[in-house]
């Protein structure tokens, strides 16, 4: 009896709850990666001597001075040590002014020694920014550095940053960079390739130059995933439509045969691929995303066969796209048919004469290759003029319902289960829905339903197994379970 008694007793100690502090440091570890430098100090120090001497000891810190206040800087400063960063994020904006300038006085670049991750953003002094990043750019210094961020879309900088910056990218550790810079930037040669790198994921915002991209790939082997806005193909030549020598010598053809071709051109324009220089895209690269395209859908098939290695395709186009054959999902079967993942967005502005039948066109994505095989469903929304064709569940993290329209259609190639998924991504919502008859609200607030069903049940199951642990563990300590079963009843 005694015995069994002894065990009960260890049995309770094992599933009574331990106090955080009573946590081993492993687990405390990882709470704190998920925690904000300024949460970890204003919550954790001098909780006890405990948490004091693993904050000493903990070496994964986020400093991000965009969300730090002067009072928590002061604080950080004095309980932290820069070997102790691993990430860091700068900003100079109207939120943060001088606050770099204190960051400077009170910190050294170069004792950063562990430093993975570096994001700078709207810093407009470029004596500013290079101070930042001449010590890392250093090959010697910072071996684990892997990733760099610059966001400053009013930039000016000069060429001690593009060298500084190269220096940067040619580092052998290096693996991810973003950059969000000028438009007059990126529709130039933003980055100088002078040798090989080993970067792994490229994102450059805005719109790069075909020959830019074509240095790209020539000087990133390894490269993975490339994201970029859109392509620009004004500098690229048509190989199809080179003229030949002959046809530059022969300056004296009548006005009649010069019209001639050009009509022929314009009536097989559509029956001839587009053809330019290639861009030997890397044997790595395995993922595309552009986010803003304005191509038409013969340059992205082109794109599409440049890069047959892909195997994840994200294509958001603008609002100001207007190219229907982007719609036709026989088309897509054969340029995507070696993908693994293929999201998308298509806005294509319709003309007041176009002839596209929304019931075709879903048609289209209802074969077997979209729905059997690839299981990638589709949902349509057409207005006035404008029709809107989108994976699910819908990529961006807004969704706006519209109101200006009045003859608002919906189609889906979902079934039940895919229809909750539609706003999976979504977490902000906006609604105008001041012009909307009734019948378009009831239509638009079926998504909402939907996914508001799906939290209301997530929650309630949660609950639910919380509170059956909860009994569980009363019946083990030998406690009266009554007051959750009660409790149940009343759900």
């Amino acid at each position: 009896m005694g015995n069994k008694n002894n065990k009960l007793k260890k049995l309770r100690k094992l599933t009574s709850p331990a106090t955080l502090d009573e946590l081993p440091v492993e687990i405390l570890y990882k709470i704190l990666d998920e925690l904000d430098i300024s949460t970890i100090f204003e919550s954790l120090y001098h909780v006890c001597k405990r948490f004091d001497e693993i904050l000493l000891t903990y070496h994964e810190y986020d400093l991000n001075v965009k969300n730090i206040s002067l009072i928590n800087f002061n604080l950080i400063y004095s309980h932290i040590r820069p070997e102790q960063i691993t990430k860091l994020t700068l900003s100079d904006d109207e939120n943060n002014s001088g606050i770099i300038e204190l960051f400077l006085s009170k910190f050294s670049l170069n004792t950063f020694i562990r430093l993975r991750s570096l994001t700078l953003i709207q810093i407009n002094n470029e004596e500013l920014i290079n101070q930042i990043l001449i010590p890392i750019a250093d090959h010697l210094s910072f071996l684990n550095f892997s990733s760099i961020k610059i966001i400053n879309t009013d930039e000016s900088y000069g060429d001690i940053f593009i060298e500084v910056i190269m220096s940067i990218l040619a580092k052998p550790s290096l693996r991810k960079a973003y950059f969000e810079l000028s438009y007059s930037r990126t529709t130039s040669n933003p980055l100088p390739w002078l040798e090989q790198y080993s970067i792994k994921h490229l994102t450059f915002r805005g719109t790069c130059t075909v020959h830019f991209i074509r240095n790209t790939f020539i000087c990133l082997p390894k490269l993975e995933r490339f994201t970029t806005d859109d392509f620009d193909f004004d500098e690229e030549v048509d190989l199809n439509h080179i003229p030949n020598n002959e046809e530059d010598d022969n300056n004296s053809d009548s006005t009649e045969q010069n019209e001639l071709e050009i009509s022929n051109h314009n009536e097989n324009q559509l029956l001839k691929n587009e053809q330019f220089a290639s861009i030997q895209s890397p044997n790595n690269l395995k993922s595309l995303i552009l986010d803003a395209c304005t191509m038409s859908m013969s340059r992205i098939e082109w794109i599409l066969q440049e890069m047959s290695g892909l195997k994840q395709f994200r294509l958001i186009t603008t609002t100001v796209y207007d190219d229907e054959s982007i719609l036709d999902g026989y088309r897509w079967e054969t340029v995507v048919s070696n993908m693994d993942k293929f999201e998308f967005i298509f806005s294509v502005n319709i003309s007041i004469d176009s002839k596209l039948d929304i019931d075709i066109c879903i048609k289209k994505f209802q074969t077997p290759f979209w729905i059997k095989e690839k299981q990638w469903f589709i949902s349509l929304e057409k207005y006035d003029d404008e029709i809107i064709v989108y994976t699910l569940p819908y990529l961006n993290n807004f969704f706006i319902l519209k109101n200006d329209s009045s003859s608002f259609e919906y189609r889906s190639t979902a079934n039940d289960n895919s229809l909750l998924e539609i706003m999976n991504n979504v977490q902000d919502l906006y609604i105008d829905a001041s012009n909307m008859k009734q019948s378009q609200l009831e239509v638009k607030y079926l998504y909402i339903f939907f996914y508001l069903i799906q939290i209301f049940i997530f929650r309630i199951l949660l609950v639910l197994v919380f509170l059956m642990l909860k009994i569980s563990i009363s019946m083990v300590n030998g406690q009266n379970p009554n007051h959750f079963l009660m409790i149940l009843k009343q759900l």
